[in-house]
């Protein structure tokens, strides 16, 4: 394979992403986190639930695809029996 071909293939993706594991991201804030002052560290630790708090929760993402718009069995069947008739179209047709 060509290089330009190899490279037309590659996702552009932000290298600093990979650059450092998670886990070596939160050991190094945890070092630089024992030399700060106690307010200091309350203040991150107040700045840290206030975003978990703000994440979605899982559940929330569950439920918000359970309340999502369902077929009903009449429905799936209609859909059904109209994919096998455009199926048998498209093979019918020569091209």
């Amino acid at each position: 394979m060509s290089e330009a071909k190899k490279h037309k293939n590659l996702v552009n993706e932000p290298a600093e992403a990979y650059q450092i594991p998670v886990d070596k991201k939160v050991n190094q804030l945890l070092e630089i986190a024992q030399g700060l002052p106690t307010s200091t560290l309350q203040e991150i630790v107040e700045k840290l639930k206030l975003i978990i708090r703000q994440k979605p929760k899982a559940s929330e993402f569950s439920s918000f695809l359970l309340a999502g718009p369902v077929m009903s069995d009449s429905q799936s069947e209609e859909y059904k029996s109209q994919r096998k008739s455009i199926n048998q179209w498209r093979k019918s047709q020569s091209f």
